[in-house]
């Protein structure tokens, strides 16, 4: 979803979600502040996928190394799972093995990254919510918990406050309806002007 729409990924009983939150997907994030879509002061959002899990580990073409995106994201763990079981599955379609030892190995591995990742980026910005979108929709609740778990166990600020990991609200149409919900947001802002 990268650069689209993000404040619309969440809706909790008709409301606009939470005024602080931050939306991942395996090779981007995006962070909502005040409702707005965080930009840098070069119009850069954030990116969760170029946080570094491993100082040492594998280059990144981003020119860093040990990404986040070059162990967990969905492409790469997918290659993993292929390689060890010898099935071409879909992403989706391997969590309906993971009782199998060897899948659960690597599917365990990326929550563990992930977690590495996400709270990097949970002690600089405080988030009041994770959202998952792209395959993050693909994975069984088990995992999202495992997750939520992971992540309020190890950031910095234990307070009490349990930071929810939640599914996008629209599933895998949300980056179709973030889109569109931008242009009719800027609409109505008059950023954007029909002439009719």
């Amino acid at each position: 979803m990268c650069s689209t729409g993000r404040k619309t990924v969440w809706n909790r009983q008709g409301g606009t979600g939470f005024p602080s939150s931050c939306c991942i997907q395996w090779y981007c994030s995006g962070f909502v502040c005040g409702g707005e879509v965080f930009h840098s002061h070069r119009g850069f959002e954030t990116e969760l996928g170029h946080v570094s899990i491993n100082c040492k580990g594998l280059q990144c073409s981003c020119g860093n190394r040990g990404c986040l995106e070059m162990y967990a994201s969905s492409y790469v763990v997918r290659e993993k799972l292929k390689k060890i079981t010898g099935l071409n599955l879909s992403y989706a379609d391997y969590f309906k093995i993971h009782d199998r030892p060897e899948v659960e190995d690597i599917l365990e591995e990326m929550i563990q990254d992930i977690s590495a990742g996400l709270v990097s980026i949970i002690n600089m910005l405080q988030p009041e919510m994770i959202v998952l979108g792209y395959d993050g929709i693909d994975w069984p609740e088990d995992y999202v918990k495992k997750l939520e778990i992971l992540i309020n166990d190890r950031k910095i600020a234990q307070d009490g406050w349990n930071i929810p990991v939640k599914k996008a609200y629209f599933g895998k149409q949300a980056q179709l309806v973030g889109a569109a919900a931008l242009v009719v947001n800027s609409i109505f802002k008059g950023e954007l002007q029909f002439f009719v």
